[in-house]
């Protein structure tokens, strides 16, 4: 599917990439093949995601919190109607698919999907809460997991163009395990290193998430002669981790093969054991979104050469 979208129209090569994260994903979520003309669920889920309240600081709100308590109708209180209009459209996106697979399981009609599982696994909880928390599970899932699979995309398809002896490199690989006759499949990942390579220093060169996921700390800690106290706000500076010259040599850089050892030094750390977080809230989805990112990746490796834009001469549009 992706591959055909690329060949048709490749200047529209984002909006495919986000195609391709959401069939994954309401597949996974819903069972649900999405319209590639237009999907109502997907369209809603987009809007969610655009409707969000932005960086700290938008609303006045976020400064002044004695400000939640005031009335809709008074002047400035507007992010209080957009609260409540994002609210109104967050939990659309959460019921309707939802029921959507509850329907197809009292017709006996349901595909597989994480939704249908939870239902059955938790039969025997009352409905209410049943529906609310796979609704909750569920909802997370395409948020999660859509702009963050693009945008890794995205990067890679940028360091391909950047670094044509990497995107060369591994076209050889490919081609010297799979043939030109079939597409590329998960049981060839073993005998394709140098994609694996790909995979990690895209997400170390750019990571999708640079400042991760806020933790809290359970209880008073000393780090470095540093005091944390206990319930302190600690933000992961994932994109300094992944940067550390000491670790990653020219981390500007896209070089995959720092993932290789050699006669004269070894391989660098896997990004992976920083990228997808830490502790009780590492990325749920890691093992999914690895596997999506490098069938993607190889696939169009497999198909394509990812080159820079040229003008009516031909010429390299830099």
């Amino acid at each position: 599917l992706l591959l055909g979208k690329l060949l048709r129209s490749p200047d529209n090569f984002v909006h495919h990439l986000k195609s391709l994260a959401a069939a994954v994903i309401m597949m996974i979520a819903y069972g649900h093949q999405i319209d590639p003309q237009g999907d109502k669920y997907v369209k809603l889920a987009e809007e969610v995601r655009d409707s969000g309240a932005g960086p700290p600081g938008t609303y006045l709100v976020d400064m002044l919190p004695a400000l939640k308590y005031v009335p809709e109708w008074f002047p400035g209180a507007y992010f209080k109607r957009r609260a409540r209009w994002g609210k109104g459209l967050a939990l659309q996106m959460r019921s309707e698919p939802h029921a959507m697979v509850k329907t197809k399981m009292a017709t006996g009609n349901a595909v597989p999907c994480m939704t249908s599982k939870l239902v059955d696994a938790l039969s025997a909880s009352p409905e209410a809460d049943r529906d609310e928390l796979i609704m909750n599970c569920t909802g997370t899932v395409y948020g999660a997991g859509a702009d963050t699979t693009v945008a890794a995309l995205t990067n890679f398809f940028l360091a391909m163009i950047l670094y044509p002896g990497v995107q060369q490199k591994a076209q050889r690989e490919i081609d010297s395990v799979i043939e030109k006759d079939r597409l590329p499949e998960f049981s060839d990942r073993a005998s394709l290193p140098f994609i694996d390579c790909i995979v990690k220093e895209t997400l170390r060169w750019k990571p999708v998430t640079p400042l991760g996921v806020p933790h809290s700390t359970t209880e008073n800690d000393v780090y470095r002669d540093m005091f944390i106290p206990k319930d302190a706000t600690v933000i992961p500076n994932l994109w300094a981790m992944l940067h550390d010259p000491e670790v990653y040599h020219n981390p500007e850089e896209f070089n995959p093969e720092r993932y290789l050892p050699t006669e004269t030094r070894d391989a660098c750390p896997d990004p992976s054991r920083v990228m997808w977080g830490f502790g009780r809230r590492i990325c749920p989805g890691r093992h999914l979104a690895d596997s999506s990112l490098w069938m993607a990746m190889v696939s169009v490796l497999w198909a394509f050469n990812l080159e820079k834009p040229r003008d009516s001469q031909g010429n390299v549009i830099e």
